[in-house]
């Protein structure tokens, strides 16, 4: 009778015990004699082909119902079946080829394959004569499924690793358009897109969607975005253009263009015209040759060729503005000699500037434009003594203060001598810069008074001052004479620097034979003039700041004269 039975083979390699290369398991029913056909590797054909049958025997284990029933070794049939893909064939001018699975490969692998060709140059050669060479098609029509080209290799002590891939797929299901991407794996972590070149052309680095026909992402904050490198050593020699129909810009250096070796500059093609140049330390406008740290020039202007300077060498005049390393520019030329060196006409516009007006510094140099100064034709004469104002007037910016020290009085006499003279006062002027409404401050000295009848000395005359709110100028005033007929000495003067003064006079003693001499000064007030036997008292000084005289007796004991007045002129 029929009976279902449980069948397993099991293939042993080298011996009935060896490893397993091959199992499998078949359930069949026999006949009513208890027999049955099965063929081994039916279950799994792709492993059962994979076995190597010319490297090592073979053994056959059978089970059925579990029940161990043998092991015997193949000596024939297997091999036949391996016949089917022999190992080598015979022809001196072809390898034979292995198939292994679903893998067909070269017998040895160190061959070369030529598809096309009889002369392959490498493990894989393929060569058309015609205009398609090579065709990769995934899927078999089935959408979403990508072409791959991988890149693998194999370190020594580590498996077999992907390095790269370039990969094809499309924009969007149902559309015909395409892209093509480019994967690479970083020391760690897995394989990653780095470019892609979209259907409508565009690149994209570190992006899939790129929105400019170069369009590079920096992932990170710090590192470099893009380098262009050109081959080795200082020279530099690279150059990149940008152009449209009309238009053509060079970014780089101009092979043949007379450049210097280490010169960046952005050109105009086109016009000819030099927009930007960069040279270690010198950046240029207008110019590939910048001469310092930076340089403009007018590209249409010709330079001139003469020395402006003196040094022996034509410089670049037209249309140059330059700035030097030592902090200097120049405005004409391109080797400026001073801080601030303009070649050619200045003009300041301040709102204070107008037809005939000079430019004019204040003390702390800043610069105005001023009316031309006029001749100081008109004055005011302060000749009492006091304390004045003096308000500078509309459209006056200079003025010229003088002053004189009032004198100093002569003393009395006696019958048996004459007094002293007085001592005159000093003088002293100053030229002031000054501005409209300014208030000048103005003090006259008075005059020293003469000396009582008898030995008594005369008064000495005050100082005469004039100040502007922060310069003041002083001229002394004369001393008075002393008693027993001695004479007074000049004031003097003193002020800021720009003063120009002169002491008083001082005045010759009388005595018991003789009258003393009137003394005299360059500019400030005289002395007073001692008297001997005459009876009279002393006379006043002359104005401006004179010294008094002594008095004189024959019979009786007379006063000495008073001395004049100081003085004060402020001229415009």
């Amino acid at each position: 009778m029929s009976t279902a039975v449980s069948v397993d083979f099991i293939i042993h390699r080298n011996s009935a015990g060896g490893p397993t290369v091959y199992s499998e398991n078949q359930n069949t029913t026999t006949n009513l004699f208890g027999l049955f056909n099965l063929v081994i590797g039916s279950v799994d054909p792709a492993t059962f082909s994979g076995i190597q049958w010319n490297t090592d025997s073979f053994f056959l284990e059978v089970q059925v119902n579990g029940n161990f029933m043998g092991t015997t070794q193949f000596l024939s049939v297997p091999y036949s079946y391996h016949s089917k893909t022999a190992d080598s064939i015979t022809s001196p001018t072809l390898r034979a080829w292995k198939k292994v699975g679903t893998n067909i490969f070269p017998n040895t692998i160190t061959d070369n394959v030529g598809i096309g060709t009889s002369n392959p140059l490498g493990q894989l050669h393929v060569f058309s004569p015609a205009a398609a060479n090579f065709d990769i098609e995934a899927g078999g029509g089935s959408l979403g499924l990508t072409p791959q080209i991988n890149f693998r290799s194999k370190e020594d002590g580590l498996a077999l690793t992907q390095r790269a891939m370039i990969s094809a797929g499309s924009s969007g299901l149902a559309d015909q358009s395409g892209y093509l991407s480019f994967l690479t794996r970083p020391s760690s972590g897995g394989i990653a897109e780095r470019m892609r070149i979209t259907s409508d052309g565009k690149t994209g680095i570190n992006t899939t969607a790129p929105g400019y026909y170069l369009h590079v992402l920096n992932p990170t904050v710090n590192p470099t975005n893009m380098m262009l490198e050109a081959g080795s050593g200082c020279a530099f020699d690279l150059s990149y253009k940008l152009k449209t129909s009309c238009n053509e810009w060079l970014l780089g250096k101009e092979t043949g263009g007379g450049d210097a070796s280490n010169l960046f500059k952005i050109k105009h093609v086109t016009s000819g015209f030099v927009g930007f140049a960069m040279l270690p330390f010198q950046v240029g406008i207008g110019t590939n040759q910048p001469l310092q740290l930076f340089h403009i020039k007018d590209w249409e202007i010709p330079a001139n060729t003469i020395d402006d300077d003196g040094d022996g060498a034509t410089d670049e005049t037209n249309g140059v503005f330059v700035f030097t390393r030592e902090g200097t520019i120049g405005i004409g030329t391109a080797v400026p000699t001073a801080a601030l060196d303009v070649r050619g006409n200045v003009k300041i516009v301040d709102g204070t500037q107008g037809a005939g007006k000079v430019l004019t510094s204040d003390a702390a140099g800043l610069a105005s434009w001023m009316p031309p100064p006029t001749p100081l034709s008109t004055f005011t004469v302060y000749p009492s003594p006091g304390t004045f104002t003096f308000t500078v007037p509309a459209g006056v910016f200079k003025i010229k203060a003088e002053a004189w020290g009032a004198g100093g009085g002569g003393g009395g006499s006696t019958i048996s001598a004459g007094g002293g003279g007085g001592g005159g006062g000093a003088y002293t002027m100053r030229i002031y810069t000054v501005s409209p409404g300014q208030n000048i401050t103005i003090v006259v000295g008075n005059a020293g008074g003469g000396g009582a009848p008898g030995n008594t000395g005369g008064a000495s005359g005050g100082s005469s001052t004039i100040n502007d709110g922060t310069t003041t100028i002083t001229a002394s005033g004369g001393s008075g004479a002393g008693a027993n007929g001695i004479s007074g000495s000049g004031g003097s003067p003193s002020g800021a620097a720009g003063v120009i003064s002169s002491g008083g006079g001082g005045a010759e003693a009388g005595s018991t034979t003789t009258s003393g001499a009137g003394g005299m000064a360059s500019i400030g007030g005289g002395g007073g003039k001692g008297i001997f036997n005459q009876e009279q008292t002393g006379n006043p000084g002359l104005a401006p700041g004179g010294g008094g005289s002594g008095g004189g007796s024959t019979s009786a004991n007379q006063a000495g004269g008073a001395g004049a007045n100081g003085r004060a002129v402020i001229w415009w």
